[in-house]
């Protein structure tokens, strides 16, 4: 059942054209979709699912700002 519910999670995003992410903030696991990848300039296997990857592609004048307002949503919960 579980498999089934991730292959239809997966023909979902791969059809929305979006792009999706998911953090799992307790393990700092990170999903980024390849349309994800592909709206930020990148191929799916240019840029390695990892929040350290993401995090050092930030704008240096945006990292305080972005490590605030993550801070601060997590703070709320």
């Amino acid at each position: 059942m579980l498999l089934e519910s991730q292959e239809r999670y997966a023909l979902a995003v791969r059809g929305s054209g979006e792009g999706l992410w998911d953090w799992n903030i307790l393990t700092n696991a990170l999903y980024l979709a390849p349309r994800f990848k592909q709206i930020m300039g990148y191929q799916d296997d240019q840029l390695p699912n990892d929040f350290d990857a993401w995090e050092i592609r930030l704008h240096p004048a945006d990292r305080a700002r972005v490590h605030g307002a993550v801070q601060n949503h997590l703070n709320q919960l």
